[in-house]
């Protein structure tokens, strides 16, 4: 019986080893989505379920002091863990469809309940009567392991429907096979769940369900290298993906409660020239990192469609709401600039196209989306003009962003001339003494004074 217990023991520390090291590749990727997050909640809870059923057969086995308390322990995080698994491996299956359960708040919460309440049950009959869960030989009672099974065969009849729903509604050829690979796996540790329970000597859900983890661990990084970098050269498969969620749209019939959203980042050139091009990077991924929260706060989709500018699909309602997320998505991008360090505040350009006009057609949709993009650069009011990257907000004047962006072309063509072109520093003394007297809106007026005359 020792014997026995040790083998099934390093069985499972064996298969801790690799869902600790699954956990930490994940950890490098700066990218997460929700996907890659209830991924590596399930590794961990996998993890931590293994160690308790391992130091829960060593108990039993006499390997180590076995005591009806530390039983009831072992036993009960047995359960909740594996309830909280079972959930985890169904939110990662549900990641994968346009339109999941997770994002939605009472059909989340819906989906909780069932491990939220089988844990409810399960505690208040560890108070009620102890003995329900274990025999006065201290072993595991019909009851406790109709208990173990329950919730996870719930959540895998669960993940059978959302699959068969998932291929027959989406058009996405990757997302079909990958239902149809994953979908039965639930089911099919719950089947190697029984067996470990009847059997009770050899290790068979461990096993089985590493196999199964490491398949998604591989899978998901297959598909972080497929989006991992948002500098690539080249943007195919990003836009195939929106194709596919277009498609999606297309085939339910709601084209027109969605909206194709072109992002323009002003001025990356001159960020580049002045500063660097790696804090064009940051900033770059700073406006990547608003606008994919925009996309997933309303439930859409969104990805890098070259240089600067970015696309999302949303739901709108109109061209109003349209005009306020716009606002919103700007002071998203000021926030992060101002959490994260960055030298300038990226102004953004956006446009809108509802997903039914051009004939739902995408090309079509994208040029007059550029076209607007493009207007809205040419016609800059007073307001944008007066925040924009070149123009210094208290005088008027072009500022140092743009002496550093346009004075060496100038210089250059001077030269050309024949020119002896001349640069004049002008500085105003005691201007911070001035300020402390007079107050900085008295320091204001006198450099906006001192601007009209230059």
């Amino acid at each position: 019986m020792t014997n026995t217990a040790l083998f099934y023991a390093l069985g499972e520390f064996f298969c801790m080893a690799i869902m600790l090291i699954l956990t930490g590749a994940l950890k490098p990727i700066t990218n997460y989505g929700k996907r890659e997050k209830w991924l590596a909640a399930s590794l961990v809870s996998e993890t931590l379920y293994f160690l308790g059923d391992a130091l829960d057969k060593l108990q039993m086995g006499g390997v180590l002091p076995a005591s009806q308390a530390g039983l009831l322990f072992t036993g009960t995080y047995k359960l909740w863990m594996l309830d909280f698994v079972s959930l985890a491996v169904f939110f990662y299956i549900d990641q994968y469809g346009e339109f999941s359960l997770v994002d939605s708040r009472p059909k989340r919460m819906l989906v909780c309940s069932v491990a939220v309440l089988n844990g409810v049950f399960e505690l208040l009959v560890l108070l009620i009567n102890p003995g329900w869960l274990l025999t006065d030989q201290l072993q595991p009672t019909l009851l406790y392991n109709l208990l173990l099974l329950l919730v996870p065969l719930l959540y895998s009849l669960a993940a059978i429907g959302l699959a068969i729903n998932g291929i027959r509604q989406s058009p996405s050829k990757n997302i079909r096979q990958f239902y149809l690979t994953t979908a039965s796996w639930p089911m099919l540790l719950v089947i190697f769940g029984g067996l470990d329970i009847y059997v009770g000597t050899f290790p068979f859900y461990a096993y089985v369900a590493t196999a199964c983890l490491l398949f998604l661990a591989v899978y998901q990084f297959r598909t972080l290298v497929d989006t991992v970098s948002l500098g690539s050269l080249s943007n195919i498969k990003g836009r195939e993906k929106l194709k596919s969620y277009l498609k999606s749209i297309q085939w339910r019939g709601a084209s027109s409660d969605y909206y194709l959203v072109l992002v323009d980042m002003n001025g990356l050139r001159s960020i580049n020239d002045i500063y660097g091009r790696s804090e064009g990077d940051q900033v770059l991924f700073a406006v990547s990192q608003a606008v994919g929260q925009l996309a997933e706060k309303m439930h859409g989709f969104s990805c890098h469609y070259g240089g600067d500018d970015f696309l999302a699909v949303v739901k709108l309602a109109d061209d109003a709401e349209a005009k306020r997320v716009f606002d919103d998505l700007q002071e998203e991008v000021k926030h992060m600039a101002s959490i994260q360090g960055l030298p300038v505040v990226p102004q953004l350009v956006t446009s809108a196209v509802r997903l039914d006009m051009a004939e739902g057609d995408l090309t079509a949709q994208l040029r007059i989306a550029e076209e607007k993009i493009y207007h809205q650069k040419r016609d800059l009011d007073g307001e944008m003009r007066e925040n924009n990257f070149f123009v210094d907000k208290v005088t008027g004047l072009p500022n140092t962003n743009y002496f550093h962006s346009f004075a060496s072309s100038y210089l250059k063509s001077c030269l050309e001339k024949g020119d002896q072109p001349a640069v004049v520093l002008i500085n105003i003394s005691n201007m911070q003494a001035y300020n402390n007297r007079y107050g900085f809106e008295k320091g204001d007026q006198l450099l906006s004074r001192i601007a009209q005359i230059l």
